[in-house]
């Protein structure tokens, strides 16, 4: 099932970032570790101006229905995969890669497509499990029985958040 959850966020993301973020396309670089196949986007459309290409990365975790994004600034069109950088406010950012969560000055950030709860529930019942620290994780207002209502609320929210916090810092 985490498979199948995974590839319905990559095809929302990719159906969603077609339209609202077009300079991103979809890749498939050869690089170690692996990037999952549909996970990795390119823009090369500021290049001329920046000798930069910009990244975009959907990092899954190993918690079902939990994601992040990375950013990557590279030199290359086809090297994704930097040591974590880190972001000076009202700097451009250098070559490396980046959380999400940097551009939106926190110490981390993740989308919720499932309850982390109720997973944790199934997985060790009748255990007590303490609350869920949702501080920096964004959840929707009500998580659907439709899974794909939760994956565009969260798509929706991860596009808004790139055109506010990141493309912007990019163009430094």
């Amino acid at each position: 099932m985490k498979n199948s959850i995974n590839n319905l966020i990559l095809q929302s993301i990719a159906n969603t970032w077609r339209v609202e973020i077009p300079q991103f396309s979809c890749v498939n670089i050869p690089e170690v570790p692996r990037i999952t196949k549909g996970a990795n986007y390119l823009c090369d459309e500021y290049r001329k101006k920046s000798k930069k290409y910009y990244f975009l990365t959907v990092d899954f975790t190993k918690i079902q229905g939990l994601f992040s994004i990375g950013v990557s600034i590279s030199q290359s069109a086809r090297k994704s995969i930097y040591p974590l950088g880190s972001l000076v406010n009202g700097e451009s950012p250098g070559v490396g890669s980046y959380g999400i969560w940097q551009f939106m000055a926190r110490p981390s950030y993740t989308w919720a497509i499932l309850d982390p709860s109720a997973h944790f529930k199934t997985l060790l019942p009748g255990l007590a499990i303490p609350p869920f620290d949702w501080t920096n994780i964004w959840k929707p207002g009500i998580f659907s029985d439709d899974i794909q209502i939760n994956i565009e609320e969260a798509v929706r929210d991860v596009t808004r958040i790139i055109k506010r916090d990141v493309i912007p810092r990019l163009l430094l």
